[in-house]
């Protein structure tokens, strides 16, 4: 074998080793219900005590409280992309540790539960449910609002998001 072929032999193994050790989901099946756009119609912020005597509160957000809107847009070939203002804030890898059937944060007709690491990355999961028109995020530290931690206490999201395509 001469450099030449050598080289370019290296090239396509680099080559096929980023192209497929990409780690991502396709939506088939029962997550097709995922694809398409979801626009934010609005989100439940809760707030904890952490520290004696534990005093919860709630409050609802909704979009004429806040100056941007907000999408999620899920494609099928396993990417999603977080929207503000209609404008791409991030976009990610898909990859499924759970997707069933259950009602953790919906009642309404056939709601799937599930837990997406974005990008592979454990400490970016996407946690939620939906159905064919609602989709509901309990946990994502960032979007659309940030978690907030005050020292003696912790204040996180509840979002809702209504399918329009």
């Amino acid at each position: 074998m001469n450099l030449k072929s050598i080289a370019g032999f290296t090239i396509i193994l680099i080559g096929a080793t980023v192209f497929f050790s990409c780690k991502k989901h396709r939506l088939i099946d029962e997550k097709e219900i995922l694809e398409g756009n979801w626009e934010w119609v609005y989100s439940i912020k809760k707030g904890s005590a952490i520290t004696p005597p534990f005093n919860t509160w709630e409050d609802t957000i909704l979009p004429s409280d806040v100056s941007s809107t907000f999408g999620i847009k899920f494609f099928k070939k396993g990417k999603v992309q977080l929207l503000e203002n209609d404008q791409q804030k991030a976009e990610y890898r898909v990859v499924f540790n759970r997707f069933e059937s259950g009602n953790t944060c919906l009642t309404s007709m056939n709601p799937h539960n599930f837990e997406i690491d974005l990008d592979n990355k454990w400490d970016q999961s996407l946690d939620g449910c939906v159905n064919a028109d609602t989709l509901v995020l309990i946990y994502y530290p960032n979007f659309p609002f940030p978690k907030e931690d005050h020292g003696s206490s912790v204040v996180r999201y509840i979002d809702f998001f209504k399918k329009i395509n």
